[in-house]
């Protein structure tokens, strides 16, 4: 796939990736911060980790050449052909399926409903055990040897 192809790709379906927990880099395209360039990088990623360990917040990789730019902050923002302009992803560290502790289950039973189901539960467990004890009897029965006894008279 070409790499403006994949970068249009990654824009369109605002691909994030994880470098490390901590750093979380959104893909943009054809778009270059000014700063330190680095040579014979071989990927985004590998890019995106120059800037992670440089503590910068942008990068940008130009698969072509091979080449990645270590945005420097505050540098110049500027179009720039096939280019992946990878910026810091803010982390959202709220979580979401936290469940409030104020917040009421919506589907809780109250105290004699929970009664009501565990004796339900209860009867219909003791009729399961008397069910299997008369099935196990049964079976010990029919492997029981049959004497017959005559008597004489």
């Amino acid at each position: 796939m070409k790499s403006s192809a994949a970068c249009l790709l990654a824009a369109l379906l605002r691909t994030h990736e994880t470098i490390n927990p901590d750093y979380i880099v959104e893909y943009k395209c054809n778009w270059l911060r000014i700063g330190k360039s680095h040579t014979g990088i071989n990927s985004p990623a590998e890019c995106a980790v120059l800037a992670r360990d440089a503590g910068a917040t942008s990068s940008t990789y130009h698969p072509p050449t091979k080449k990645c730019v270590v945005g420097r902050e505050g540098g110049t923002e500027k179009a720039n052909t096939d280019t992946h302009y990878m910026v810091k992803a803010q982390v959202d560290e709220e979580d979401h399926f936290k469940e409030d502790e104020d917040e009421e289950e919506p589907f809780a039973m109250t105290c004699d409903e929970e009664k009501e189901a565990c004796l339900e539960r209860e009867t219909a467990l003791k009729a399961e055990l008397a069910s299997s004890k008369n099935q196990l009897a049964a079976s010990q029965a029919e492997k029981r040897p049959q004497y017959h006894i005559q008597q004489h008279g």
